[in-house]
């Protein structure tokens, strides 16, 4: 039996390599039965251990510890099949990390984690066992691209735009022999935590039919934070206790796919004959929903707004709009075009940005070698201002835009000392009820600059943006 300090060993050793193809080849040349095992548990979205990393108890590993990575598969199939539960499932898993090496704790969290270190994910696993995890359909779109999209789309015959809905993605299909299933964007099956609330849906659902739905939670008439809403539903699923009415969810359709178009990658049908479908599901819904005499607790289900429009400034206006409304933006399609599952060039999203600079004060270290910088730890300049209306300064971490590459300036494998001190321009979509940055990313380092913006130039540019 391979221990668990050689298996993180050949992970570790995959991760730091910097292509794709160079990630598979180190682990085809280690591959062994309890590698692949692992690599299954750790990563397909399938299998659900319904418990979170801070749920995970801080035990300090024993000197005269067990090293296999049994015991590690063996926990990891008692959550997944629910043989442990609630207090006996922590007490076996406090038993088992204290009679266990620090190694095994590692390998136990990142598949607790669903994540493994060095982006290996399902791409690269399937490339080493193919077809070992299953891979969810989901039609995606592209970022916003001022030189792609003028050639992209047909103006004059017009372009469907509509407002961008950020909640919780999941997957409503129904086959033709009327068997129910919900899914989350990577691929979970969650029919049996999400079933009871979805009845009522599934009821007016054509047999045959996939609807991409964006869930978000209601309080007082109105979807909640992202962030606090898809909480609830994670709660949910996990069956940590959180319930919520059916009445409280909102389901936003974003698309009504064929079913076998869906699992076979490609729906022909137009965007623009799918968008009509969708609407009539709605209304049939809504009819049904509506009906005297009928149970009121069931979803609210809706269309995002959408408009027909035949120019990139209009394009840019409706997005805008959006946003000044508090929204993330918009998407434009191509309303003659077929679904496909993958990154398609015939959708693309508009969302805001703003730019701004702040300083480095510190750095985080990288998951998979601490020497290397993980997230850059950003705050803005205090000014006088600042200090006398009691302004906080803006503080952020920032991972994304940071890259391996000898040489260039943004190359974290450098260290944290040639960032510390540094102002870098930093691109966002918003600031925070908490006064952070919503997905930052770092741009490049100011070597034109000598101070960071203040607290109140970040949220002018912020504002800028928006209107």
């Amino acid at each position: 039996m391979v221990t668990a300090q050689e298996l993180v060993g050949v992970i570790i050793t995959a991760s730091t390599k910097k292509t794709i193809k160079d990630k598979v080849a180190a682990l085809v040349a280690e591959d062994c039965i309890e590698l692949q095992q692992y690599i299954k548990l750790a990563l397909d979205p399938q299998i659900c251990f319904f418990l979170t990393k801070a749920q995970i108890p801080k035990i300090q590993s024993s000197t005269n510890a067990l090293t296999s990575c049994a015991s590690v598969f063996r926990m990891l199939e008692c959550l997944s099949t629910r043989t442990k539960t609630g207090n006996a499932a922590k007490a076996a898993i406090k038993e088992m990390l204290e009679a266990s090496d620090n190694w095994v704790r590692v390998l136990f969290q990142w598949a607790i984690e669903k994540k493994l270190p060095g982006n290996i994910g399902r791409t690269i696993a399937n490339k080493v066992w193919p077809d070992m995890i299953y891979k969810q359909p989901y039609g995606g779109c592209k970022p916003y691209d001022p030189e792609w999209i003028d050639r992209r789309f047909d103006w004059d015959e017009g372009v469907l735009i509509e407002e961008k809905i950020d909640g919780m993605t999941m997957m409503l299909s129904k086959d033709m022999h009327r068997n129910p299933k919900v899914h989350t964007r990577a691929g979970q099956d969650i029919t049996d935590q999400m079933h009871w609330y979805f009845r009522r849906v599934f009821s007016v659902m054509e047999l045959g039919t996939v609807l991409h739905v964006e869930a978000q939670v209601l309080q007082n008439g109105r979807p909640i934070d992202r962030a606090e809403g898809n909480g609830y539903f994670n709660s949910i699923i996990k069956g940590e206790g959180k319930q919520l009415r059916p009445d409280q969810i909102l389901l936003t359709v974003l698309d009504q796919i064929d079913y076998d178009g869906f699992y076979k990658g490609k729906d022909p049908t137009p965007a623009g004959v799918r968008l009509n479908r969708m609407i009539s599901f709605v209304e049939e819904y809504e009819m049904v929903t509506e009906q005297p005499g009928h149970v009121s607790h069931h979803p609210y289900v809706t269309f995002p707004l959408w408009q027909l429009i035949h120019s990139v400034p209009e394009a840019l206006r409706f997005a805008q709009n959006m946003i000044r409304g508090g929204g993330e933006g918009a998407v434009i399609k191509d309303p003659a075009a077929p679904w496909e599952s993958k990154k398609m060039t015939s959708q693309m999203k508009v969302k805001n940005e703003f730019d701004c600079t702040l300083k480095v004060v510190g750095c985080k270290p990288h998951k998979v070698n601490p020497d290397w910088v993980g997230s850059l730890i950003c705050t803005s300049e205090q000014s006088l201002h600042d200090i006398q209306v009691g302004h906080q300064a803006i503080e952020t971490l920032v991972g994304s835009g940071l890259n391996e590459e000898a040489g260039h300036e943004l190359d974290r494998t450098q260290g944290p000392d040639a960032f510390i001190g540094k102002l870098v321009e930093v691109k966002a979509e918003c600031i925070t009820k908490n006064d952070a940055l919503q997905l930052p990313r770092v741009i490049e380092i100011r070597h034109d600059k000598t101070k960071a913006d203040t607290y109140d130039e970040v949220v002018r540019a912020y504002r800028m943006s928006v209107n």
